[in-house]
């Protein structure tokens, strides 16, 4: 029931149909438009319809009008007058009301929330949603401040956690619109041009929750960072799924439920992704990480039929798969791409077309013109198309496309080079028809990324809670990391050519690798930059050498790894005890963790003796280099902490094999030590 004025339209007809259909256990609700309560004659009329309900035999009210809830300084609530004067139960609420798209009523502003008066009685507490949803009590437990100093807010549909220096959630902001959800509480992460919430605080808030209720919170981009690497993140350390929102749910006219639409820059919806959400399992511990499950699939064509599994047959040859991204043209017979790992683009889709390295024939050009022209047409408009094989009859195809089409760009290669195609969206070619990629690093990721072709997707999944821990990286940077972390981690997992560490080891200790060897190598090295150092004793299997004696020093062009000491035997035979300094820990991207420790290519190690034990050979050496703590002690000092650590290690386990990565001299032979 909605009382207004003439020519008040805050609340429409969805508004009050959306409440006539809200669930109320027999309450009748009675809407007070914000304009209506300074109106003339407003208690008369309120009056009368508490009148007729009261002849209907109606017990219980929840009146929908500011504030009638709170206590005045100058007597009782509105709403308990109401309740003793018509004998009838009363539910009001304290603040602001907002009437929530899908039927819910939300109290908003400080001490808000929702009480119910009975004839007689003392209020009760229901919190700032109504009706109250099952989980609704269980975030009055979560604090207002997380650890890491990010701040929380109560929105309809759950929560929200924001950095301190965002923008707190006003009246106008779309987080206070999202539908609620009986099955369980959103958590909105970051607002628009925000800064980015630590994974950490995320985890303070599950961890706050009942664990009735914790697995059934759904994590939901609040500004325009994809928090898919937060939702893996929280999976991993709670150990269980967490399902992630490919954008904020918004209902929309003519369908049933909600549906996902990133934000764009100003903080509206932009598009509704094929995937609306995916669940992030929890990394086993002793075997590769599983990509996450895509949940509620949406075809974007709806004259094809689409598979279980997202996939859109276009001919014996070619099959289009539904991706988080947007959409991946491939050959039917090839691997089928993890299509769930894609970060999501708030603009529009990605219309990816091959593999890197792959040649494409002409055959696939009129199969793809054909998919374009049946995408609705404000989702063409939106979408780039990324070319990832090699044209067989060259660019002139896929550049036709995009401009008859109108796509938003068009992108080559690996890297998604992008190009020109003659529409005024998008950006001009460099010379030779494609942006000249920077020098360093960046032509080095490109040329790996293009080298690992699908190994790339395999660990793709495994890296990103690694990534997500890395708050500070951001951009291009972010993107960096990322490919250096795939790269380490395809080097501790491959086992065979041309990944695996020996076809490494023996291409950089010959100098005969090729180009993309080299970059391979080299995002290696700077992905064991971005993981912690470890600081004291290595144990590794081999001796320094035969032709160095104590005083020599040794580097190996390839990376040297080695097990940490602790309360477990260690392999026995010839060892080498390393004094750690700037040795990284790699137990982040192991499958299971584990206890390895990797020096970068070249790190320089002094032996300081060489002991005959039994039989076997106990070499002792420090690392050289500046920086670290411990890098500027003495070579007695060193010793000494060596011996102490030695001194505390348990017997040797001669029946475990070492891993083969830390076995062998520190340099394989005399002319391929670098000896000072």
């Amino acid at each position: 029931m909605l009382l207004h004025t003439p020519g008040d339209d805050t609340f429409g007809a969805a508004d009050v149909a959306d409440l006539a259909g809200t669930p109320g256990d027999g309450a009748v609700t009675v809407l007070v438009s914000p304009r209506a309560t300074a109106a003339d004659g407003l208690w008369g009329h309120l009056g009368a319809v508490l009148d007729s309900l009261g002849e209907r035999g109606v017990h219980a009210v929840w009146l929908a009008m500011s504030d009638t809830g709170a206590d005045p300084p100058d007597g009782p609530p509105v709403a308990r007058r109401i309740a003793d004067a018509w004998r009838i139960e009363v539910t009001a609420p304290v603040g602001d009301l907002l009437a929530v798209p899908g039927g819910a009523l939300f109290s908003c502003g400080e001490r808000a929330g929702w009480r119910r008066f009975a004839p007689g009685a003392e209020p009760v507490e229901l919190g700032p949603r109504l009706p109250v949803p099952p989980w609704g009590e269980a975030l009055n437990a979560v604090p207002a401040a997380a650890p890491g100093g990010s701040l929380v807010e109560h929105l309809p549909a759950g929560l929200l956690i924001r950095a301190a220096e965002s923008e707190a959630v006003r009246p106008v902001s779309l987080s206070l619109s999202l539908p609620v959800d009986p099955a369980g509480p959103a958590l909105v992460v970051g607002v628009p041009g925000g800064d980015e919430v630590p994974v950490e605080d995320v985890l303070a808030v599950f961890g706050a929750l009942p664990d009735e209720i914790a697995p059934a919170v759904r994590l939901v981009p609040g500004g325009q960072r994809d928090v898919l690497a937060v939702g893996q993140a929280v999976a991993d350390a709670r150990g269980h799924e967490v399902v992630v929102l490919s954008g904020v749910p918004l209902l929309r006219p003519g369908r049933d439920g909600a549906v996902a639409a990133p934000l764009g820059a100003d903080g509206l919806p932009r598009w509704q992704p094929f995937v609306g959400a995916v669940a992030c399992h929890p990394a086993p511990r002793k075997s590769d990480a599983l990509p996450p499950r895509p949940l509620d699939l949406a075809s974007p064509f709806p004259a094809r039929e689409v598979g279980e599994h997202g996939d859109i047959p276009l001919s014996e040859r070619w099959i289009a798969s539904v991706t988080r991204a947007g959409l991946w043209v491939r050959t039917a017979k090839g691997a089928r791409p993890l299509t769930t790992l894609e970060p999501i683009d708030p603009e529009g889709p990605a219309i990816e077309v091959g593999r890197p390295g792959q040649k494409l024939d002409a055959s696939v050009w009129p199969l793809l013109g054909q998919l374009l022209g049946e995408l609705p047409r404000d989702v063409r408009r939106r979408a780039a198309l990324l070319v990832h094989g090699t044209p067989r009859s060259g660019e002139t195809e896929p550049r036709r496309l995009a401009t008859e089409h109108g796509l938003r760009s068009l992108h080559f290669g690996a890297k998604g080079r992008r190009a020109a195609v003659g529409v005024a969206r998008t950006a001009p070619a460099a010379a030779g028809g494609g942006a000249a990629a920077a020098p360093g690093g960046k032509a080095e990721r490109a040329a790996f990324r293009a080298f690992a072709d699908g190994a790339w997707r395999r660990h793709r999944a495994a890296v990103e809670p690694v990534l997500a821990g890395m708050q500070a990286l951001t951009g291009e940077e972010r993107e960096a990391a990322r490919a250096e972390l795939i790269a380490l981690r395809l080097y501790l997992h491959a086992a065979d050519e041309p990944f695996d560490h020996a076809t490494l080891a023996g291409a950089l200790r010959s100098g005969a690798g090729d180009k993309a060897l080299r970059a391979y190598a080299a995002c290696v090295a700077r992905g064991l930059e971005r993981l912690p150092a470890h600081q004291g004793l290595v144990l590794r299997a081999g001796a320094a050498g035969a032709a160095l004696a104590p005083g020599a020093t040794v580097a190996d062009a390839a990376p040297v790894s080695g097990l940490v000491a602790h309360d477990e035997p260690a392999p026995g035979g010839d060892r080498l005890a390393l004094w750690s300094v700037s040795g990284r820990s790699v137990a982040p991207l192991l499958k299971g963790g584990g206890a390895e420790v990797v020096f970068a290519p070249r790190t320089a190690f002094r032996v300081l003796e060489v002991r005959d034990l039994d039989g076997t050979t106990l070499t002792l050496a420090r690392e050289e280099g500046e920086g670290g703590e411990g890098a500027d002690a003495t070579d007695d000092a060193v010793l000494a902490r060596l011996d102490a650590a030695i001194g505390r290690l348990p017997g040797a386990a001669p029946d475990v094999a070492w891993p083969a990565r830390c076995t062998g001299p520190l340099a394989p032979a005399v002319d391929e030590t670098e000896t000072r």
